[in-house]
């Protein structure tokens, strides 16, 4: 057997099949806990809400022609993040089986360097944003791009069939565009691929330079009429964040313009080709504590092991292989126009695809096929000895892959968080009134804007677009504080979402990673707690928790298909729940869930269950009840775990006090309390 597997050989046409293998494992492996992210949630909102139809009043002020893919996957895969994860998936696979295809037809001596820059392309680290709805579009117009080029190719090499071949390639040129327009730069690299074919033949450059554009002629056209309407569609928008300032900038001062574009050109260039892999290897990418780091490392190994022994058992097909120093210098030259044609678009806009953001990397898309084949042309150039060629070729895949797998677990925990928030949110209230606004002072998790997702947790808005909630970071809120506290009102517009709500209507959600186990909704009660920034602290006025209704409203609970089922255990369900029926005095059942949370072994000094703010609603709720000893005793054990929350159960006590005043054994347990909290200077008088 082991004679066998080291006499096995592959053919090139075996490539497809190895792609999808390097696909699987460094995007695949993590999709069953991966979810919705970024602009996911409004595709989704629009879908489930509204359905299938309103998707193209959606993109029609954006990419009108996108909604398509939309109207034909969208009823299939519904809600369900795995399915659209799949796609994504295969989406992102086609892409590179469609470049393989386009070197392998360009270059027919060099199948085995089609494989490695497709190979590269794949997990190329310059975009590491995983198969997400947002982008399953991206890999099928970049997928449509090299399909027409392929076409292209096949037109020039059977001449008897152009005619078809050239159709077919307008066509998915056609679509490509229509999806977006990422990739329009690189329509500008046909007729260097035309004189390439044109050149094989031997013949005079003047006279290849004449037949490539001759042949370019209708995808110039094609090309020509999409940018006028590109433009004047652009220009008839009331707000186009990709509006041509380069074109304007040129118009009004050409030095100057050139100047910075050069300036972006040259930054762009060393991170296209160099220092996106500097966070493949940068420091604290291995460590020992960290296990999933660890795990990608391993995967990534036993794949470039693998991944090894393929291509040193790749057959040639009977290709004769030509010098291959032609070949890089041809390569070379193609990959570096093809990187910077491709950023070409980002740079009509005054933007850099280097820009750090949120999500920006996606400006760079269209530059990672070009620099993935200057990276095997290089290599081709710089190494004689195959076998070391092949490893340092399966070293950089092996990096990329590793890289990509831990964004994918970064994306996971994502998702992780965010489930246990939407939940938490919805068991502390089962509904919101619309025109409300859910603020909050950071990020509740990466890689989400949540104005979307917690529209979606509770159906709304109904309208079309109309009401719903405003999601506020409370940074705005510390800008114009006064104008907030007297009851300005939020506006949010975006495409067919027009949410708007006053800020007395407002909920405030709060986080505390440090001592806290689960979501906080506050209000003034709370100003006492000691771990809250000087800014919540501020906005607590602004909590309406009237807004926050008991029950959830037919028709309105989280589709269970996008946020998955609710959790069972774990002690938020208790404390989200206490703290509900609190708010509605509904102290019997806030104390039958402190009960029942106690019986399953959450108690004040448990790991799940040691923020003293979470037992504060069952500590009132059992006072309420006449459960004088319960309730003090839960308030010294949680003193004893923090005593950095003496003023906040003092006034907890003082409430407790207002409430209890003709109850004499409820009057000897405030006063011990009071002398045990050593609360002299935290009573109001």
């Amino acid at each position: 057997m082991l004679k066998n597997i080291r006499h096995k050989s592959f053919s090139q046409k075996s490539a497809p099949v190895a792609l999808l293998a390097i696909a699987v494992i460094a995007f695949g492996l993590l999709i069953p806990a991966l979810g919705f992210y970024w602009d996911d949630w409004e595709r989704i909102l629009v879908l489930k809400l509204y359905g299938v139809p309103a998707i193209w009043d959606y993109f029609s002020t954006k990419r009108p022609f996108a909604a398509s893919v939309y109207t034909l996957f969208g009823p299939l895969l519904g809600g369900n993040p795995i399915g659209w994860h799949l796609l994504s998936l295969a989406a992102r696979w086609l892409a590179s089986v469609s470049f393989w295809w386009v070197l392998r037809s360009l270059w027919p001596s060099h199948k085995r360097q089609a494989f490695y820059a497709s190979a590269l392309f794949l997990v190329y680290p310059i975009f590491t944003q995983q198969s997400i709805i947002v982008y399953f579009k991206h890999w099928f117009a970049y997928s449509f791009y090299f399909l027409s080029l392929g076409l292209m190719i096949q037109a020039v090499r059977k001449p008897q069939q152009r005619w078809a071949y050239t159709a077919g390639a307008v066509i998915t040129e056609l679509l490509h565009f229509s999806l977006l327009e990422y990739f329009v730069g690189l329509e500008l690299l046909r007729p260097v691929i035309l004189y390439i074919l044109y050149k094989e033949e031997r013949i005079p450059a003047r006279k290849a330079i004449r037949k490539s554009i001759a042949l370019w002629l209708p995808y110039l056209l094609v090309l020509g009429a999409y940018t006028i309407w590109r433009l004047s569609f652009g220009a008839n928008l009331e707000d186009n964040p990709y509006s041509p300032q380069l074109l304007n900038n040129l118009v009004a001062n050409p030095v100057i313009a050139l100047r910075n574009l050069a300036n972006i050109g040259l930054q762009d260039a060393i991170y296209i080709f160099v220092s996106s892999w500097h966070k493949t290897l940068k420091p604290g990418v291995i460590s020992l504590d960290a296990p999933f780091s660890l795990l990608s490392w391993g995967i990534a190994l036993l794949l470039a092991v693998a991944l090894l022994f393929y291509m040193l058992h790749s057959k040639d097909d009977a290709e004769t292989t030509p010098s291959s120093g032609r070949w890089s210098l041809q390569a070379t030259l193609l990959g570096f126009i093809a990187a910077i044609l491709g950023a070409l678009p980002v740079w009509i806009t005054f933007r850099a695809v280097s820009t750090e953001g949120l999500f920006t990397d996606r400006f760079a898309m269209a530059c990672m096929a070009g620099a993935s084949l200057v990276w095997v042309a290089f290599l081709e150039w710089l190494v004689e000895n195959p076998q070391r060629k092949i490893i340092l070729l399966t070293c950089l895949i092996m990096l990329g892959v590793s890289l990509q797998l831990r964004t994918a677990n970064d994306f996971r925990w994502s998702w992780t968080l965010q489930q246990r928030t939407y939940w938490q949110l919805y068991w502390r209230a089962p509904y919101i009134l619309p025109n409300s606004i859910v603020m909050t002072d950071r990020p509740l998790f990466p890689y989400v804007l949540p104005q979307f997702s917690f529209n979606l947790l509770y159906r709304e808005p109904q309208d079309y677009g109309k009401g719903g909630y405003v999601f506020s970071y409370l940074s705005d809120f510390g800008k114009d504080s006064a104008n907030w506290l007297e009851g300005k009102n939020l506006e949010i517009k975006y495409l067919i979402f027009d949410f708007q709500a006053p800020t007395k209507n407002g909920v405030v959600i709060f986080k505390e990673d440090r001592t806290g186990n689960c979501l906080w909704i506050l209000d003034e009660e709370d100003k006492d707690n000691p771990y809250l920034p000087d800014l919540v602290r501020q906005a607590l006025p602004l909590s309406n928790l009237a807004r926050i209704q008991p029950l959830p409203q037919p028709g309105h609970t989280p589709p269970l298909d996008v946020f998955g089922a609710e959790p069972e255990e774990g002690w938020c369900p208790y404390y989200e729940k206490a703290d509900l029926a609190y708010q509605y005095q509904n102290y019997e059942q806030a104390a039958a869930l402190g009960d029942e949370a106690i019986s399953k072994g959450f108690t004040p000094t448990s790991s799940q269950a040691n923020s003293p703010q979470e037992w504060m609603p069952i500590v009132e709720s059992y006072a309420a009840l006449g459960r004088w000893q319960e309730a003090a005793e839960i308030t010294k054990t949680s003193m004893r775990v923090d005593q950095n929350y003496r003023a906040a159960f003092c006034s907890v006590w003082q409430r407790i006090e207002n409430r209890a005043q003709s109850q004499v054994e409820g009057q000897a347990v405030i006063a011990e309390l009071y002398n045990f909290l050593d609360c002299s200077p935290y009573l109001n008088q």
